[in-house]
């Protein structure tokens, strides 16, 4: 988790953003946007962050963040107080989705391949056995 982030995040726009390995000015640079953009809907003090923002706004956090407008939608609509249906991704799974979009073409084949075996024979591998290269 990136300095300055929460153990325990306050909102789900918060979640979101913290997901992001880089930080919020480094986001808002990389997306052409102006400084404090992304920075003034993670404050609580912000007025904004009562009601969900407009289209606009939540297709630049996407871009920005790199996610389906869904995702970005979906936390503002929560954090709003407003239901949501669909199932949500979790922050340590967009963290894993992250991880493995940077991996190379021949990596994310290794990794699915490791996934795989895990799913063929669970629980067959201890933490011990692991450690040891098994």
């Amino acid at each position: 988790m990136k300095s300055g982030s929460h153990a325990n995040p306050k909102s789900h726009v918060r979640a979101l953003v913290d997901s992001d390995p880089r930080s919020v000015k480094q986001i808002e640079r990389d997306a052409g946007l102006r400084e404090g953009t992304i920075a003034y809907y993670l404050k609580p003090s912000s007025p904004d962050t009562k009601r969900p923002p407009s289209l606009d706004v939540v297709e630049r956090f996407a871009a920005a963040l790199g996610v389906d407008v869904l995702v970005v939608s979906r936390a503002f609509i929560r954090d709003a107080g407003l239901p949501s249906d669909g199932e949500e991704i979790t922050p340590g799974e967009r963290q894993l989705i992250q991880r493995y979009r940077a991996l190379t073409e021949t990596d994310q084949a290794r990794l699915r391949g490791i996934l795989e075996c895990f799913e063929q024979f669970p629980h067959q591998v201890t933490p011990t056995q692991h450690a040891a290269g098994c």
